[in-house]
């Protein structure tokens, strides 16, 4: 489904079972004030996003950006947010890289991701790749998963639970935005991280996963337009 819209948004959730009692979040400033020494590592509920070099092309959005990390705790969700990047006008590519990781002793593992995205003006691209180490991140080497959205076409529409990835509490991503004529404007691309509570997943009990997945993103998702109207009205 394609959504054209003017505020800017990049919205990066962990979804993952479990349960928790209090809603929280945690306002870093644009991305340029998190690639500062010292400030790179940023917490929400019990995952940390830690921004990685090579990001500083990010400069073209005239540091308007803002970063915001929410957590849904109820459904162990955590979400990263990019607002205000309509200063980007055509070119390209954008990258952002930053790693996510999940407390270790929580029996949480990295299980799936899914890639979405709104415009302003299209045409756009926006490309995730996501990489089992900060070598292959830097090396380009061997993804885990690569996903694209094209003029705000989700990648892919309904994800499924990756269960032939690898065991693995943290991962590196890379961001790509593509804004392929001068007028292209993005306005949103959101991030979602699924997680599997055991590092294996019985077979029989897919289908209720996948519908309780189904179900938080459809709540995940409300949440997300929540924040980025507030935003646009403030």
């Amino acid at each position: 489904m394609k959504r054209y819209l003017a505020a800017t948004t990049l919205v990066l959730g962990l979804l993952v079972a479990g349960s928790a009692s209090a809603s929280n979040i945690n306002v870093i400033g644009s991305v340029s004030t998190w690639a500062e020494e010292g400030n790179r590592d940023q917490r929400v509920d019990d995952k940390v996003f830690t921004f990685i070099d090579r990001s500083s092309n990010w400069t073209d959005f005239n540091n308007l950006d803002l970063v915001t990390l929410t957590a849904v705790p109820e459904l162990n969700t955590a979400n990263l947010t990019v607002t205000l990047l309509t200063e980007a006008v055509g070119g390209g590519p954008y990258w952002l890289n930053y790693s996510v990781e999940i407390d270790a002793g929580n029996g949480l593992y990295f299980g799936g991701s899914r890639l979405d995205s709104s415009v302003f003006v299209p045409p756009t691209v926006v490309t995730k790749t996501i990489y089992g180490s900060l070598a292959d991140l830097q090396n380009h080497l061997s993804p885990l998963l690569t996903l694209t959205s094209l003029n705000g076409d989700p990648d892919p529409e309904f994800p499924p639970l990756y269960l032939d990835l690898p065991h693995l509490k943290k991962v590196w991503v890379e961001d790509t935005v593509t804004l392929v004529d001068e007028t292209s404007i993005l306005s949103t691309f959101d991030n979602t991280f699924f997680q599997t509570p055991v590092p294996e997943i019985d077979p029989t009990s897919f289908g209720s996963a996948f519908a309780l997945l189904m179900g938080s993103l459809s709540l995940v998702e409300r949440r997300a337009r929540r924040v980025r109207s507030f935003l646009t009205a403030a």
